[in-house]
């Protein structure tokens, strides 16, 4: 029964994700005239697009998002949608619609008005099924190898990943969902406890995976789980596919770019990095960020051709940068580059006029964007410092870039055939002069090998540029290279079955019904040998994709130690000290307490009563700066539960040898975790200011403390 329950749990939460993330962008685009077709394929960018303007606004009126506020923006989107749909038919009806607009806004008579309800102009039914099925099959590639992955492993979809950002975006989500604020630059509220200090974390994916934990009442742990699968299964097979139908339609037919699209969809769920590594990182909103690139620059790019689109365009780029800066800095990269190198030389509607199409959505986007653009920078040196360079040769570097060799991937066989066929589309739309996604294949290699081992002077202070947003992680880069793989790769094998499809139409054109015989046949054969492939290794990468969650940081003895910490008198009320790099952090997401602390990382800059409890909390009673910062933080309780979190960290020594601390009193000790109970806590005073967990609070000048001189013990 425990199987059934966890299969119908996760058809539940799988189903209500996938409706939050394509039925409302598929609806906005709809009221802006969109083909469905189009609609459904560009639909997610969309809907992030809505929820980050949602958020922002409901954070600027001391709304909360919720359910409620997220169905009044998407109404007030469809009305604007409508409206605006509306004008341009007018104008059409007046003679002002844009000319060469081959999307340009439907008449609103006879049967035109049913246009939405017709394919991309060009493509046969056919196509249109066999893009349809590709998606469908990645998507189920991708979904089941994960699903697979957690049925074997404790706690299935309820399992908990030790891994460093799920602790943070899980208490994300929830504070979400138990308070409302959503915005962007206002998540120092969890983040900064004592202080509510600016800090910028881009959490449009958090915010909608939080109505999906509110709409559905279930816990966090599948909630993450799932919602990571579902976004991951639908944006990867819907990118790949949108991107290679770019590529393949400048240069051919829309039957072979239909056919493209759909071979890199059926494609999209082979690869180990993409996305089963991200998956097992849990760099979650950046791997659906970078993953959402292909969809959202095929979005931008069609305004040269549609400028009724740049709305909808700048509302998707809205979205991927609300996702994570990755995507967005990726989009920028793909769209610099085919304007470069294909839409400057071969404009839709004259080079000014198309370069003005996209300076629109530019100026939109900005516009709408500014505060979090702000946060970014605010934040890049604090990125910089990362550092995930390799030792290795530059030979091996380059090996690395291009089979897309890392760690986790390397004891996969390399993907020899995938890649053979990126080089052969690549070469066949060199033939036909596209030259803008090889451009694009390369220099994304030279960045993943700046980052691998840096090249040095100014090429590397250029390529960093880009990669800081991926915070030059060789991982996280490889991830957006194996989208353009895929995508090349999807259009290689769409080009070589149209080749021997056109062949044989040119030499036996007396039997044409051969020649479709023959391209239903090798159009069946690739999903079915990606299947086949992928299924010798599915269930090795399954397993590495959930291969830390058997409780290296929170174990079972972690969590009877929150659930008896949760019974305690004032706990749900009061502010637990925790030690960041030792993971209880969880204790929000998990156990409804509110910890100092709610990430592995350290707070910069840190509330000056949170250093003194990190540096001299086992000074606690006998030196009165420790006390004040004790009672002004509101802590009743301190949790210990050794190791932490890096090999290279150690435990600061102020928190060690607390069962000596005559401040605190020992209470729970289960050999693994314990917990401390403050001496002489005592409830605030009315009218007395604490700086605990509120998040509601005004914290203006939390950090000027007139704190009590230190009293330390003897050789201290």
């Amino acid at each position: 029964m425990k199987g059934v329950g966890s299969a119908v749990q996760t058809a539940l939460l799988a189903i209500v994700g996938a409706l939050l993330l394509v039925v409302p962008g598929f609806l906005v685009a709809l009221t802006v005239r969109l083909r469905w077709t189009v609609a459904a394929a560009l639909a997610i960018p969309i809907t992030f697009g809505m929820v980050v303007v949602g958020t922002i606004v409901t954070g600027a009126s001391g709304l909360p998002w919720n359910s409620w506020s997220a169905l009044v923006t998407l109404v007030i989107f469809l009305a604007l949608g409508a409206v605006y749909s509306f004008t341009l038919a007018r104008r059409a009806s007046a003679g002002h619609a844009p000319s060469d607009d081959s999307d340009g806004p439907v008449p609103a008579d006879g049967p035109a008005r049913r246009s939405w309800l017709a394919p991309p102009a060009g493509v046969p039914w056919a196509g249109v099924a066999a893009a349809v099925v590709g998606v469908l099959v990645g998507a189920g590639t991708i979904f089941g190898i994960l699903f697979r992955g957690l049925s074997k492993v404790p706690d299935g979809i309820a399992s908990l990943s030790n891994v460093w950002d799920e602790q943070w975006h899980a208490n994300v989500i929830t504070f979400i969902d138990d308070t409302g604020i959503a915005g962007a630059t206002d998540l120092g509220r969890l983040f900064q406890v004592e202080t509510h200090a600016d800090f910028y974390y881009p959490d449009a994916w958090h915010a909608l995976g939080a109505l999906l934990k509110s709409l559905t009442g279930s816990d966090i742990l599948p909630v993450i789980n799932i919602w990571t699968m579902t976004c991951l299964a639908l944006v990867i097979p819907l990118s790949a596919a949108a991107l290679a139908w770019r590529i393949v339609r400048d240069r051919f037919s829309p039957g072979a770019a239909a056919l493209a699209a759909g071979c890199a969809g059926a494609v999209s769920g082979v690869l180990p990095s993409l996305p089963y590594v991200e998956f097992l990182t849990t760099a979650n909103p950046n791997a659906v960020g970078a993953a959402m690139a292909g969809m959202t620059v095929v979005l931008v790019m069609s305004v040269t051709g549609a400028p009724r689109r740049i709305p909808l365009a700048a509302l998707g780029l809205i979205g991927i940068a609300g996702v994570h800066p990755s995507g967005a800095v990726f989009s920028a990269l793909l769209l610099g580059l085919w304007w470069v190198f294909e839409a400057l030389w071969r404009p839709r509607r004259g080079r000014l006029r198309d370069l003005a199409a996209l300076a629109g959505v530019a100026v939109l986007t900005v516009a709408v964007m500014l505060p979090q653009i702000r946060g970014v920078l605010g934040e890049q040196t604090s990125i910089e410092s990362y550092d995930f360079s390799l030792d290795l040769s530059r030979w091996t570097a380059v090996h690395d870039a291009f089979t897309l060799t890392n760690q986790w991937t390397a004891p996969f066989p390399a993907p020899w055939v995938l890649l053979a066929f990126a080089v052969l589309a690549c070469v066949v739309l060199l033939a036909r002069f596209s030259v803008w996604m090889t451009v694009v294949w390369a220099l994304m290699l030279l960045v993943v090998c700046d980052a691998i081992e840096a090249v040095g002077g100014t090429a590397t202070d250029l390529l960093r540029v880009f990669s800081n947003a991926f915070y030059t992680d060789p991982r996280r880069l490889q991830y957006a290279v194996a989208l353009i793989v895929v995508a090349l790769g999807g259009a290689g094998i769409a080009l070589a079955v149209w080749g021997v499809y056109s062949a044989l139409r040119r030499w036996v054109p007396a039997r044409r019904g051969l020649a479709a015989v023959v391209l239903v046949l090798l159009t069946i054969a690739v999903p079915v040998t990606s299947g086949a492939v992928v299924s010798t290794y599915a269930d090795r990468m399954g397993a590495m994709a959930v291969g830390d969650r058997f409780g290296r940081m929170i174990s079972p003895d972690d969590r009877a130690a929150m659930q008896y910490l949760a019974t305690l008198p004032d706990a749900r009320t009061t502010t637990i000290f925790v030690d960041p790099d030792q993971g209880m952090g969880w204790m929000y997401a998990l156990e409804g307490l509110h910890p100092l602390f709610t990430h592995f990382a350290f707070p910069d800059p840190v509330g000056p009563r949170t250093w003194a409890l990190w540096d001299r909390l086992n000074t606690a009673g006998i030196n009165p700066r420790v006390d004040a910062a004790l009672q002004q933080l509101d802590i009743k309780y301190v949790v210990m539960s050794p190791p932490v979190y890096w090999p290279f960290q150690t435990v600061p020594r102020g928190l060690l040898d607390l069962d000596r601390t005559p401040g605190l009193k020992r209470i729970y000790d289960n050999g693994e975790t314990k917990i401390y109970e403050v001496r002489g806590w005592e409830p605030p005073k009315p009218g007395e200011t604490r700086y605990g967990w509120a998040p509601f609070a005004d914290r203006s000048g939390a950090e000027n403390w007139d704190a009590p001189a230190e009293v330390l013990p003897p050789g201290f």
